[in-house]
């Protein structure tokens, strides 16, 4: 059987809603001064990290029943929960942030195929 190396793409989104600048600079101060993305969000000892890992299909691309090939596109979906990123939104008058992916911790996922 003939082996087809793939490659994903990691798309990842928050919803935003944005206030004045300064309540957004006050928020992001508040939650990135001491904030090391390269540490697991553990927030108590010996605690763990669950992150939910599921797939959508996007496209069928092609099917080549001669060789026994399927080639589709799929979106990866990862979520967890980072609880050092959680604020009280109404002492940010209800302020929501959105900032880039490398900004915070995200998980380590490698695929292979056997």
């Amino acid at each position: 059987m003939k082996k087809t190396q793939s490659y994903v793409i990691v798309h990842i989104s928050v919803p935003v809603v944005t206030s004045t600048n300064s309540v957004t600079d006050s928020l992001y101060s508040h939650l990135f001064t001491n904030y090391k993305e390269k540490l697991i969000p553990v927030c108590t000892p010996g605690g763990k990290v669950d992150v939910f890992f599921g797939t959508a299909l996007r496209q069928m691309m092609n099917l080549n029943e001669k060789d026994q090939t399927l080639t589709i596109n799929i979106w990866l979906r990862l979520k967890w929960s980072d609880c050092r990123l959680s604020w009280n939104t109404s002492q940010y008058n209800n302020t929501h942030l959105v900032v880039p992916y490398d900004t915070v911790w995200t998980p380590d996922i490698t695929l292979y195929d056997r």
